[in-house]
């Protein structure tokens, strides 16, 4: 019995890792999303406007991916740590 608690223990700090290296992965999209904000990388022989939307769209997505994850383990990860990355 002490063992199944030891390994939900392990498994909760594990799940605690993962959320900071996502809030950190945000971090790092959020300076890229401000740096690119006035003038984007855009593909050649693509018009500005649908550049600049693909460009954002693929930073959305990069975020987006991860919680869609994230929600099928939200039973396990609903905490403080959860809550505060989630904002």
């Amino acid at each position: 019995m002490q063992t199944r608690d030891s390994i939900k223990k392990l498994l909760k700090d594990k799940y605690d890792d993962v959320l900071n290296q996502y809030k950190k992965e945000l971090d790092q999209m959020d300076a890229l999303f401000q740096a690119g904000r006035a003038n984007p990388p855009i593909s050649k022989n693509m018009p500005m406007e649908a550049g600049r939307i693909a460009w954002a769209r693929s930073i959305i997505g990069r975020i987006v991916a991860p919680i869609k994850k994230f929600k099928t383990k939200a039973d396990q990860l609903y905490g403080n740590n959860f809550k505060n990355v989630a904002k």
